[in-house]
């Protein structure tokens, strides 16, 4: 089964959807704007500085020279602590934040109904929580507030440089809305390419989760070259869609790149001329020169801080398209308690996974005590009709009713705490024996355990275990026996 890929939703909405996962963290979110104001005001300061040290070689001011040396040096050592900070902060924030999302993304897979996961593979959720969260807290810990300081530098070392001469100013940044344009181009040409890379990652996940799940049958089958064959297969998708992307970034990377040092070469030539002309300092030139290059250098992270964007964004509309599915089995308005005594009935329930139906016009009247055996070729239907009966999910015609409620009105939690199942396939976890029994019941004395244990006939080679209940059956020297874990 293949991962879908969604149109792109508008980047002002991922953005928005982005920033909402650091709200919650004020303190450590204005720890982390702070050291970059603080590292931005503080880097400003050297180019001038640098300036005033050639003014004073120009004018052979010994203790110029040495005033203005001392002041580099010092505000260099309050740039790195600034810049000290801002790791820090924007560390701890990405911290924060992949855990929150992490943990919010598997809050809300499991509270999703079972024909949802009929209909999307476990591998492609594991996708999204594993790989798709890591380029997302990459950019909101580290190139999030990068960007930040980098516009701010922007904006300020343009302005200071038209105040010190407007038209060096415009000679120096004439590449930039080119720049503009090229990261306008590369992010809408790019984002497409960066979902359909994490979606053929996630195929791949599905196709080896799907293969390591199902190794014994597949070599009992003969299996084992068709599921190799499509993990090829599935592979081969991936590279075709990875080697876009990176066509993508040939084309785009290295013009991004490459215009700052054009303006910064045209910038020399023009200032260098008027200086040997005389009616343009050195140390003017100088400062110019520096805060260009303070300039430039956030202009030269755009196309890795774009790259990342573009990861981030492909990453966050991947991450909502999970986040904002709903379950379509959810408690009424007024949910109600399981009625005392209830029977089971159904009038006419449906159901069809295809355009074929499955069930039709299922009627059932089970009285409380009564026990119904249902049998029935592969295929018919004996599976979907507990899933029914289970309400994992509706019918599409019909209705089940406990007690003369109709399922659907009945409480989620009460109807899941009173229905007991065991399937062909059993989930036996890394926990002792005592927790994987007590397991949909948590407050479970020993006593109730072992009493459970007994009415299933587990009891004798449970105890005859050397840590006997308290034992972790997957560390049993030997995994469990299938008739055991269904016991369990």
């Amino acid at each position: 089964m293949s991962a879908d890929v969604s149109p792109p939703v508008s980047t002002a909405a991922l953005i928005k959807r982005l920033l909402s996962l650091l709200l919650p963290h004020k303190a450590l979110l204005a720890w982390t704007v702070a050291a970059a104001v603080a590292s931005v005001a503080i880097a400003l300061a050297i180019p001038y500085l640098f300036g005033q040290a050639v003014a004073g070689i120009e004018a052979r001011d010994e203790s110029a020279i040495l005033q203005y040396g001392l002041l580099i040096i010092g505000v260099g050592l309050l740039s790195a602590l600034a810049d000290s900070g801002l790791a820090l902060g924007s560390g701890r924030l990405g911290l924060v934040v992949e855990v929150e999302l992490r943990k919010k993304i598997f809050e809300h897979s499991v509270s999703l109904d079972t024909e949802t996961f009929a209909e999307r593979p476990s591998g492609d959720v594991l996708s999204r929580l594993l790989v798709v969260s890591g380029p997302i807290v990459s950019f909101l810990a580290y190139r999030l507030p990068a960007l930040l300081s980098d516009m701010f530098v922007v904006v300020l070392a343009v302005v200071i440089m038209f105040f010190i001469d407007p038209v060096l100013a415009v000679i120096g940044l004439w590449p930039i809305p080119f720049v503009a344009i090229a990261a306008r181009r590369y992010t809408s040409t790019l984002r497409p390419a960066a979902v359909d890379v994490q979606a053929r990652t996630a195929d791949l996940t599905v196709e080896l989760s799907e293969s390591i799940d199902g190794v014994a049958t597949s070599q009992q089958l003969g299996l084992k070259q068709l599921r190799i064959r499509r993990f090829t297969d599935s592979l081969g998708r991936w590279l075709q869609a990875d080697r876009r992307w990176i066509a993508g970034n040939g084309r785009y990377l290295p013009f991004v790149s490459t215009l700052p040092e054009v303006g910064a070469a045209t910038l020399l030539l023009a200032g260098g001329y008027r200086v040997i002309a005389g009616d343009l300092t050195l140390a003017t030139l100088v400062t110019l020169l520096g805060y260009l290059t303070m300039l430039y250098s956030p202009l030269e992270r755009v196309a890795p801080n774009l790259l990342n964007s573009v990861k981030a964004a492909a990453a966050t509309q991947r991450s909502l398209e999970l986040l904002d599915q709903k379950s379509r089995i959810f408690d009424a308005a007024s949910p109600k308690d399981i009625p005392a005594g209830a029977a089971l009935t159904t009038t006419g329930i449906a159901y069809a996974h295809t355009n074929s139906p499955l069930l039709s016009d299922v009627v059932l009247d089970l009285k409380p005590g009564e026990h119904l055996i249902v049998v029935g070729d592969i295929g018919a239907g004996k599976t979907t009709l507990l899933e029914l009966l289970k309400r994992n999910f509706d019918p599409q015609a019909g209705e089940v009713r406990l007690g003369g409620v109709p399922l659907h009105d009945i409480r989620l939690r009460a109807l899941r705490e009173h229905t007991k199942y065991v399937g062909q396939d059993t989930a036996i976890l890394p926990v002792s024996i005592a927790d994987n029994i007590s397991y949909g019941n948590p407050g479970a004395t020993r006593a109730e355990v072992v009493a459970v244990a007994k009415m299933v006939l587990a009891d004798r080679w449970i105890e005859s275990l050397a840590d006997g209940y308290d034992t972790v059956p997957t560390q049993m020297g030997t995994e469990p026996s299938r008739s055991q874990a269904a016991q369990i």
